[in-house]
């Protein structure tokens, strides 16, 4: 049976607010939930013509493991249209922001700001899409001592070439965090308290013994 025509309901005035507000441009992340059930069972050809009929084509669409989806929009406007959203042809759903995937960090060195508070830093950069710094930190002689790196946590699944704090133009690298590894085994990807290999170890260990 076709599907009726229409994605929802008339949005009144103050469903018009944008959602994303202090997003950089740029592809989005959102997530579609349904009120009762899941869409666990639902035709895929069904859920495209439903997100299609509300905001057009996006970039990608995933069903996850708990029935959810989770949407990749062309922009912020295709993600708020989503996000105004409460029904899907006869679905009653939800529409959340991705706020996880909707982020990226990178980081930034000058010795001047040194000199400025991170809420100044903060400030200054809040229309150019960032929402939280961090001062890096290094180790000597067992203390914590704060370096010239920031860590710049942007509103955008991108980092722009630069930023401008104050009369600096600052180039922008990309943060790629430490990744985790392993006490136990020396391997990455979990954490000593996590490890499976310690009991192969055992196992291991307990056979020569034998």
């Amino acid at each position: 049976m076709a599907p009726p025509k229409g994605g929802g309901k008339k949005k009144k005035p103050n469903e018009l607010t944008p959602k994303l507000e202090g997003h950089r441009e740029g592809p989005k992340f959102v997530v579609i939930k349904r009120n009762n059930g899941s869409f666990e069972k639902v035709s895929p050809v069904f859920i495209h013509k439903g997100i299609k009929s509300i905001c057009g084509e996006p970039l990608n669409v995933v069903k996850l493991r708990d029935g959810t989806l989770l949407v990749k929009t062309t922009s912020i406007n295709q993600a708020n249209q989503l996000l105004r959203c409460k029904k899907m042809f006869d679905m009653e759903i939800a529409v959340e922001e991705n706020a996880k995937l909707n982020q990226s960090k990178g980081i930034v060195t000058c010795a001047d700001l040194r000199y400025a508070t991170e809420e100044e830093i903060e400030e200054d950069l809040e229309k150019q899409g960032v929402c939280k710094i961090e001062v890096m930190m290094s180790k000597r002689d067992g203390n914590l001592n704060p370096t010239n790196s920031f860590i710049l946590t942007f509103k955008s699944t991108g980092i722009p070439e630069t930023v401008k704090v104050g009369y600096h133009v600052l180039r922008v690298r990309l943060f790629i965090p430490r990744p985790m590894r392993c006490y136990q085994c020396q391997l990455f990807g979990h954490s000593s308290k996590f490890c499976m290999e310690k009991e192969k170890l055992w196992f291991y260990r307990a056979r020569i013994v034998v």
